[in-house]
C-alpha cells in the first residue's frame, strides 16, 4: 500500500510556505504553529518528516517564550527554518 499526499494538500502546503518565506522576517507565531501542523498532517506519507520541521518547532517555541504565549505577536525565523521550509 502506498500513502501520498493529494495534489490539493501539495498545491495547499507549498503556497503557504512559499508565502512564509518571502516574510520569514516578519511571520505571526500562529501561522508557523499552523506550518508545522501541516507538515505534521502529512508524517505518514512523508519518509522522515519528522526531520523537517524541527527548527520550526524551536523558533515557535523561542517566540512563545518571549511574547509571553501570545500567538499574535511577531517573529522572525531562522535561516534553519527557511531551509527546512
Amino acid at each position: 500500500m502506498i500513502v501520498r499526499l493529494t495534489e490539493d494538500k501539495i498545491f495547499k502546503i507549498k503556497g503557504i510556505l512559499q508565502c512564509t518565506i518571502h516574510n520569514s522576517h516578519s511571520v505571526k507565531i500562529r501561522d508557523i504553529a499552523r506550518i508545522v501542523g501541516y507538515m505534521v498532517s502529512s508524517l505518514p506519507a512523508v519518509r522522515y518528516g519528522t526531520l523537517y520541521y524541527r527548527y520550526l518547532e524551536m523558533d515557535k517555541i523561542t517566540a512563545l517564550k518571549q511574547s509571553k504565549g501570545d500567538f499574535e505577536a511577531s517573529m522572525s525565523v531562522s535561516r534553519q527554518g527557511i531551509s527546512e521550509m
